[in-house]
């Protein structure tokens, strides 16, 4: 195991960005800036890449400036853990476990697959239509993620007033101007509407609570299939499971969130 150095490296960020709707920052892409800074804690030959992160969003912050303090936990031969928390005006608001490594290529073999949702038989981006909260945002003129992140909902799969709806399930295409396309897959792994926008709750904030995404290979630049679906609505708590694939059908990454919706009154 390597020596490890525990002195917390702290690095300052500018979160003034159009990633966000209104005043609410996107959490894919605060997990991907920080785990970006933890990553920088991490060996680059031996732990290029995440494998794996867990996000614990404390509170919501603001645009402006913050900082991110990383704390290395083990440096391995294959894999390293750090810990970096997101602060802002000396309040901790996103915390995040960082296991770094070096993911498999693209077309490295799978030794065993047992998958049981293949990648889902999807309309043509071209033929697909934009998700809602995007468009809206961009209407309105609130909110500059639709520059940095597309979304074309299959028209089968589509949530009101783009789709039949009431699956809790949405299916589509992503894709992200990141440059980097693993930092970019954890942006995209939150990327498709909420699922309540799925069941006729569109208007209801939806903040993650946990995310925790699992990156299995290197993602292609351009469009990613995704599909993200729900199994229960209960006590102002949902859960969101995501897969993104390539357009070959490769798992890239799978993502698992905790989210607080409020119910709309009677």
């Amino acid at each position: 195991m390597t020596a490890l150095d525990v002195t917390p490296a702290v690095t300052p960020v500018d979160l003034t960005t159009g990633w966000g709707f209104h005043e609410r920052l996107h959490g894919g892409y605060l997990l991907a800036v920080v785990t970006e800074a933890a990553l920088a804690s991490a060996d680059p030959e031996r732990h290029p890449h995440p494998v794996a992160v867990q996000a614990t969003y404390a509170a919501a912050p603001s645009r402006g400036p913050a900082e991110i303090v990383v704390r290395p936990l083990k440096a391995g031969r294959t894999y390293a853990s750090l810990h970096a928390s997101l602060v802002q005006d000396g309040r901790p608001t996103v915390e995040v476990l960082v296991t770094a490594g070096r993911l498999p290529a693209l077309d490295a073999p799978a030794l065993w697959d047992d998958s049981e949702e293949p990648m889902p038989q999807l309309a043509d981006p071209d033929h697909c239509v934009g998700g809602p909260h995007h468009e809206q945002s961009a209407a309105r003129g609130t909110s500059g993620i639709h520059g940095d992140m597309t979304v074309r909902m299959d028209p089968a799969w589509a949530p009101p007033p783009y789709g039949p709806g009431g699956h809790g399930d949405l299916r589509g295409w992503v894709r992200c101007a990141m440059p980097d396309p693993v930092l970019g897959a954890l942006v995209l792994a939150d990327a498709l509407p909420p699922i309540t926008f799925d069941i006729g709750m569109g208007g209801v904030w939806v903040p993650t609570l946990q995310l925790q995404v699992l990156l299995r290979r290197v993602p292609p630049t351009g469009w990613l299939a995704a599909r993200q679906w729900g199994t229960l609505l209960a006590g102002e708590l949902l859960d969101e499971t995501c897969t993104l694939w390539d357009p070959q059908g490769r798992v890239v990454a799978q993502a698992r969130q905790l989210a607080a919706y409020r119910a709309p009154k009677a």
